[in-house]
Parts: structure tokens; C-alpha cells; sequence
């Protein structure tokens, strides 16, 4: 931990087995942003292990967007085990996660996983395969119904954006839900207008 504790004192005062997990992790990792993160995954996983680490990397003057994903690899690996979640909660995961870092949450997950053969990851894998091909949809921009036409029914103001995250949890329930009749008929539903 000697030269640790000069560039990066917050990383070299962990606890030492959770800082030969992280050096495994970092083994493991090929990408360099989920290689660090692997390192830092020594802080723990989560919300506060994600906020340390954004303090860590901006001393050591690493940019904006390495640190968001560095600091959001460490916040999306603190969620259950994909074998016990079921297909709307994983769906809400990956949305969380989001597509354009999907890869570095498989490969940071794939790091870090421990289970036998890696059935842990290679249950995220299949999950976010089966998703892809399912249609799932990961922002409301994507939603067979654009934010103008749920204003024109709900009103404007913060009502369209927890329109629109309802009915992103109504798709990921079902990823088929993603239609334009089946959208406007929830709205109407839940301002109690008639169908």
C-alpha cells in the first residue's frame, strides 16, 4: 500500500481484505475506467463507496466523465444478486444503469464476481441479452409516446416527468406495454377519464 497511501491516501487506509478483493477485481478488468473502479471498489460498493471515490479521483484530477463512471460503476454493483431479482426489477437496474454503460457494468460485475463459473455475471449477461432482444427501452425518449402528447393530457409542469417515469415502470413490466394505445390508455386510467 506504500505509494497508495501517497497518491490515494482514502484507498490505502481500507481494510486489507477488501483491498486484495479490489486488487483481484483489478486483475480481472481489462477496460481501464472499470480497472479503477475495481480499485476503489475497495471503498465498498453503493452510494457512499460512489461519492468517496468521486472525491479520490477529482484530487487526483481525473475528468468529469471518468469520475461519473468510475463513481457510477461503484453505485450500480450495489444491487441484489440477478438470480433473485425478477424480470421488472432487473429491467429497472439496467434502465438505472443505462445503455451506455452496460458493458462497463458486466465487465466491472464479471470483476468482482466471486460465485462459482461466474454464475452471477453470466446471470446479468443472459438478463441484459434476453432485455435487448425483449425491446426494452431505457429513457422516456424512447417511450411510443412523446413528453408534448402526455402534457396535452396531464397538464404541464413536473406532472409529465412522473407521467412519463410511470409509464416507463408500466414498460418495464412488460416491454410489449411500449405501445402508443396502451400509453395513453393507462394515462387516461389514472386521471380517471373514460377509456
Amino acid at each position: 500500500l506504500g505509494v497508495l497511501g501517497v497518491v490515494a491516501p482514502a484507498l490505502a487506509k481500507t481494510d486489507e481484505d477488501a483491498f486484495e478483493r479490489a486488487l483481484v477485481a483489478l486483475d480481472r478488468a481489462s477496460d481501464p475506467l472499470v480497472r479503477h473502479a475495481a480499485l476503489a471498489s475497495s471503498l465498498g460498493v453503493g452510494e457512499d463507496a460512489a461519492r468517496a471515490s468521486e472525491s479520490v479521483f477529482r484530487e487526483l484530477r481525473y475528468s468529469n466523465d471518468e469520475r461519473r463512471t468510475i463513481s457510477d460503476l461503484l453505485r450500480f454493483a450495489d444491487v441484489a444478486d440477478r438470480r433473485t431479482l425478477g424480470r421488472p426489477q432487473a429491467r429497472r437496474h439496467l434502465r438505472r444503469v443505462g445503455r451506455e454503460r452496460i458493458d462497463g457494468f458486466l465487465e466491472f460485475e464479471r470483476a468482482r464476481d466471486d460465485s462459482v463459473d461466474g454464475e452471477a455475471t453470466q446471470a446479468w449477461a443472459r438478463s441484459v441479452n434476453e432485455e435487448r432482444d425483449a425491446g426494452m427501452i431505457f429513457e422516456a425518449r424512447e417511450l411510443a409516446m412523446r413528453g408534448d402528447e402526455v402534457a396535452d393530457r396531464v397538464g404541464r409542469g413536473p406532472i409529465v416527468k412522473e407521467t412519463l417515469e410511470r409509464l416507463l415502470a408500466y414498460v418495464d413490466e412488460d416491454p410489449s406495454n411500449n405501445r402508443h394505445d396502451l400509453l395513453l390508455a393507462r394515462i387516461d386510467a389514472a386521471r380517471g377519464a373514460p377509456t
